[in-house]
């Protein structure tokens, strides 16, 4: 064992030093000096050896657990659930050259989620579901939610501070009843179930694309592995149109002997015509960002799903779907743990298409309530990178950046994108509700005056001509005879004449009195608001929008891109109809 050898090496070595330094023939000093030698060259190298090999020998045994693991692959609950996102399969029309691989000629995209459902007696699940009842009740936990930065851990461990708030929240959970119904209460546990699941990571996966004639046709199979947060993400390119894609589980089931596999069905998109890619929050649903949090909360855990639905907007993107064959991408912050319920809401009311959430981590609720247009951009931009031969509209809400992502993609596919329509959501372009649509107008007005001069005819050829000008008529002065040039100069001083006697003279005017000067009063200057008329005329956001329009005009100058603020959606739809049969006819 390491501990007799260390114990052994030891011994020896003290044994070989211990006479020379306790020679009685050497002096104080002497001896003294030769311990601290014996020390430094003896004992400190060999604890330091001994040290190093324990060291060593826990990390063997530690990789040798490891691998023994491996050996025995770890099997998966028997109520393991596989969440297959809507893909899409389009014909390649990427160029390959020859340093690379020749592309097929079909790529499909497969999204999933691996995962089981959480524990809901657990500590921590049971934490967080209180959690979500106090902030229904009250709309302040802003203290309790700093606590609530490792929700992704799945471990039933609390912090001090985690135990403590959920047994205040406990506490409180007595007259539950008053504040919150049991209705209200079943649709938020419905609700929260995925934040409350817990996610499968480095699972294999294989993937079979299968075709439509099964008998006849060639499969294709590929394997892939999920992520760190039970997700997976793989392009696959056949040479036939699969139909359906078959996802199984490679790993043991527990109380199975077959491994967990379902098949999902395949939706072609063809990589030309016109593809729409719009936002989810406050633009095809009321979610209520720009408002209070307590009720965008309300409105995503306890609300109708009817209640989610914007006037005009299903009959809009319905038409562009029947009457212009238009696809349909959804692409959103929302938290990827909501995408059971936005499903079931974009299927029922809007044409089907793939939808692209927001991966959840870290905090529940700042990943509820914060939200960023940029991480919009990035599946936006695969997405057009997919189909390089489509053109695209791009739809959002003036409740966050929209605006700037969408000229963002603009300008990396200036070809690509047809126009960008931005639904003014309430309280979010001006300080006053009131004066939202003039602002809006406002808008709109600096954008058609913008881009009226880029907005010309493409030929003039059959152009009415212009009537000519009238003549210049002549500057040359009458010829006048002697009489007549003295009859005028005699009735102009007679005119003077009668103006000088007839003018009378206006009374001096008064003179100002001065204020008089009290050194203890404080007179506000003239170009301090000293009428009280400040909040009138000034409007913080709508000066703040009108600045960013400008900056995506200019931005957009180069290139024909329509932009549109619109909170009617029968404008926006006889507009985007307009657009697609300019493009259509060119």
């Amino acid at each position: 064992m390491n501990g007799q050898d260390y114990d052994e090496n030891f011994s020896s070595a003290a044994a070989t030093t211990t006479p020379a330094s306790d020679d009685p023939r050497l002096g104080k000093k002497q001896r003294f000096m030769n311990l601290i030698r014996t020390t430094k060259d003896v004992y400190i190298p060999n604890l330091t050896s001994s040290i190093s090999q324990k060291t060593m020998d826990g990390l063997r045994n530690t990789t040798n657990s490891f691998e023994g693991s491996n050996d025995t692959l770890m099997q998966l609950p028997h109520n393991t659930m596989i969440t297959f996102f809507p893909t899409y399969t389009t014909t390649n029309l990427v160029k390959w050259d020859d340093s690379s691989a020749p592309r097929k000629d079909f790529e499909t995209t497969v999204r999933c989620a691996v995962s089981f459902p959480g524990n809901p007696t657990s500590r921590r699940n049971r934490w967080l579901v209180s959690l979500c009842k106090q902030y229904l009740r009250t709309g302040t936990v802003e203290a309790d939610i700093a606590p609530v930065s490792n929700l992704e851990d799945d471990s039933g461990e609390l912090t001090d501070s985690q135990s403590s708030i959920e047994s205040s929240l406990s506490a409180k959970s007595g007259n539950r009843q008053s504040h919150m119904g049991l209705q209200e209460e079943d649709v938020l546990n419905e609700r929260i179930q995925g934040f409350l699941s817990r996610k499968v990571p480095n699972t294999p996966v294989v993937v079979d694309l299968l075709p439509k004639d099964r008998l006849h046709g060639d499969t294709a199979s590929f394997f892939g592995s999920t992520d760190s947060y039970g997700n997976l993400l793989l392009k696959a390119e056949t040479d036939f149109l699969p139909s359906t894609i078959n996802i199984t589980l490679d790993t043991p089931i527990e109380g199975h002997t077959d491994p967990i596999s379902q098949s999902f069905p395949v939706d072609y998109t063809s990589p030309y015509g016109v593809g729409l890619i719009s936002d989810i929050d406050d633009t095809i649903k009321h979610t209520g960002v720009t408002g209070d949090k307590r009720s965008m909360f309300r409105n995503v855990f306890i609300h109708d799903v009817k209640s989610w639905v914007i006037d005009g907007i299903p009959l809009w993107y319905k038409t562009l779907h029947d009457v212009a064959d238009v696809d349909f991408f959804y692409v959103s912050n929302s938290p990827i743990q909501t995408f059971p319920l936005l499903k079931s809401y974009i299927c029922t009311n809007f044409p089907p298409g793939p939808i692209f959430l927001k991966q959840y981590s870290g905090n529940f609720f700042s990943t509820i309530m914060t939200s960023s247009a940029n991480r919009k951009i990035q599946p936006i931009m695969n997405i057009l990178r997919d189909f390089p031969k489509k053109k695209f509209i791009l739809v959002g809400d003036s409740g966050e950046h929209d605006l700037e992502a969408y000229t963002t993609t603009a300008l990396h596919f200036p070809d690509q994108i047809v126009a960008i329509y931005i639904r003014c959501c309430s309280n979010s372009m001006s300080d006053s509700p009131a004066h939202e649509q003039e602002v809006m107008r406002e808008v709109n007005n600096i954008i058609e005056l913008q881009q009226q001069p880029i907005q010309t005819p493409k030929s003039t050829f059959y152009a009415r001509r212009r009537p000519p000008p009238p003549p210049v008529p002549s500057t040359r002065k009458p010829l006048l005879t002697e009489e007549q040039t003295e009859s005028i100069r005699l009735s102009r001083l007679k005119e003077n004449r009668n103006n000088t006697t007839n003018k009378a003279v206006s009374p001096a005017l008064p003179k100002r009195p001065l204020p008089s000067l009290d050194t203890d009063a404080y007179y506000v200057p003239s170009s301090q608001n000293d009428y009280g008329m400040y909040g009138a005329f000034m409007d913080k956001k709508a000066d703040e929008w009108k600045r960013r329009v400008m900056d995506s005009i200019q931005k957009l100058s180069n290139q024909d891109t329509t932009l549109m603020f619109f909170s009617d959606p029968a404008l926006s739809l006889e507009d985007s109809i307009r657009r697609i049969r300019e493009k259509y006819s060119s």
